[in-house]
């Protein structure tokens, strides 16, 4: 009988001759243009917010890394993605801190703990947003005002100044029974 030796390596385990490295870089690139306009909406405001949501989470993949005495993973660009993705999913009116802190547990508890870099239940992300947005709710409720929005719009109520959740409930028809 033949001796079958199985490989076991780190996710993915689908590859088609692109690395993980590219892989996140086409995401990074993916994503400039909702930075772009973030940016074109609000200003420097938003470079920062983005600026600590990508040093929250590779401070804390450095972090990681030191504490599990493993070589670094910054090369590979994830902890880029998160920082990137914490920062343009949560509002630019939150305090700086927590976009540096959803960002750092998002690697910490989201990435270190759940697994590797695939291997996590849900995304890393996520997992940093749903803990900021349970611990924080009324910062992540703050919402700025575009500076670039005309505000005859806001005046024709096209794009009402109220925070998302407060203009659905105020604009809301009036039920048929009433």
């Amino acid at each position: 009988m033949r001796d079958k030796r199985y490989v076991v390596s780190a996710s993915p385990y689908v590859r088609h001759g692109r690395s993980l490295r590219s892989m996140m870089i086409t995401t990074i690139i993916a994503l400039m243009p909702a930075a772009a306009w973030g940016i074109y909406q609000f200003g420097f405001r938003a470079i920062f917010i983005i600026e600590m949501g990508i040093a929250g989470a590779v401070l804390a993949e450095v972090v990681v890394n030191r504490l599990a005495s493993k070589e670094s993973t910054l090369g590979d660009f994830h902890a880029v993605l998160v920082g990137l993705m914490m920062a343009l999913l949560l509002p630019v009116a939150v305090p700086w801190w927590l976009v540096f802190l959803g960002a750092f547990l998002a690697i910490l508890v989201g990435k270190a703990v759940f697994g590797p870099l695939g291997g996590a239940p849900i995304s890393p992300v996520l997992v940093g947003l749903l803990i900021v947005a349970a611990s924080w709710p009324t910062e992540i409720n703050s919402y700025a005002h575009p500076t670039t929005a005309d505000e005859a719009f806001h005046a024709a109520g096209v794009a009402p100044p109220e925070a998302p959740l407060t203009a659905c409930l105020l604009y809301t028809s009036p039920s048929p029974r009433d």
